[in-house]
């Protein structure tokens, strides 16, 4: 039985003390969020899989129950495919939950410390460890663009 993860992680209300927290160390701070999003990204991945199978095999249920004719038989296999279709359902919802919270992550967590430092070291572009952390960031924004975006729509951005 495969049930509904919830509404997505929302990272919009972090207060500023947090921010300011990760802000006091750029670079691990980043690391740990690549952590955290790397597990987002593996449940995008995850149920993003089974939501494809689960949408096939629901796709072929459908075509065989519209070739059958109308009885017992007809019916039993309805409430099958109707299963399937709440399966497809939870694997889509599932997936999503993973991706929208990588995003809020990136959105409002990891964007608010990069305009932060941007802003702090606008004078001083070539400091070690405003560099160090640029370095991270990209390397978060590199997995965010493997693992998260392709469980996004254009409606999330």
């Amino acid at each position: 039985v495969f049930e509904w993860k919830g509404r997505e992680l929302d990272f919009s209300s972090w207060n500023q003390e947090r921010i300011a927290g990760y802000i006091a160390n750029p670079v691990e701070s980043t690391a740990a969020l690549t952590e955290q999003l790397d597990e987002f990204i593996q449940g995008v991945a995850e149920f993003r899989a089974l939501y494809q199978e689960f949408s096939t095999e629901f796709e072929e249920m459908m075509e065989t129950l519209r070739g059958m004719e109308e009885g017992d038989e007809r019916e039993a296999f309805r409430e099958d495919v109707f299963v399937y279709r709440d399966l497809t359902t939870t694997q889509a919802l599932n997936y999503r939950y993973y991706a929208l919270s990588g995003l809020s992550l990136r959105r409002y967590v990891l964007g608010r410390m990069y305009v932060e430092l941007k802003t702090r070291y606008i004078l001083d572009r070539q400091n070690p460890g405003y560099q160090a952390f640029l370095r991270e960031y990209q390397r978060f924004l590199d997995e965010y663009e493997r693992g998260v975006t392709p469980g996004l729509v254009d409606a999330d951005i």
